[in-house]
C-alpha cells in the first residue's frame, strides 16, 4: 500500500512541473496610443497626429523602446518610465522632448521642442 501511495504522490508531482505558468500581463505602456498635438497646424509638414507604438518594456519596468510617427517621419525614440509617468525625446533637427502621464488609457501631458524655435504644447495619446 506504502509503494502506491508513493506512486501516486510522484505522478502528481511529477505534473504539477509540467503544468503552464500563468502568463504575465504585459506592461500598461506596451500597445499604440494615438492622439494630437496642440500649437500644431493640422497642414503642417508633421501633422498634429502622433502614434506611439510600444512593443515590449525592459525588465525592471524603468525603460522602453518605441517608435514616434508623425504624417511625414518615423522614429525610434528611448523612453524612460516612471510609475505612470514616461518622458521621451524625438531624434532630429525638429527633436521634441515630451512628458506624459497616464490615466487610465490616456497618456497626457506636454512637448517642447530641443531645436532653437523654443515650440511647445500639449500632448493627449489614447491607447487603442
Amino acid at each position: 500500500m506504502s509503494s502506491i501511495r508513493s506512486l501516486v504522490v510522484a505522478v502528481f508531482l511529477s505534473l504539477a512541473c509540467f503544468a503552464p505558468a500563468t502568463a504575465q500581463q504585459p506592461h500598461w505602456l506596451v500597445g499604440e496610443w494615438s492622439g494630437e498635438l496642440s500649437n500644431v497646424a493640422a497642414n503642417a509638414r508633421f501633422g498634429n497626429t502622433r502614434t506611439l507604438a510600444v512593443a515590449s518594456v525592459a525588465p525592471g519596468g524603468a525603460s522602453a523602446q518605441g517608435t514616434w510617427t508623425s504624417a511625414a517621419s518615423k522614429v525610434q525614440v528611448s523612453i524612460v518610465i516612471a510609475g505612470d509617468a514616461v518622458t521621451f525625446t524625438s531624434p532630429g533637427s525638429g527633436g521634441a522632448t515630451y512628458k506624459l502621464t497616464r490615466a487610465g488609457d490616456t497618456l497626457a501631458g506636454t512637448w517642447n521642442t530641443t531645436g532653437a524655435s523654443q515650440l511647445g504644447g500639449n500632448v493627449s495619446l489614447k491607447k487603442k
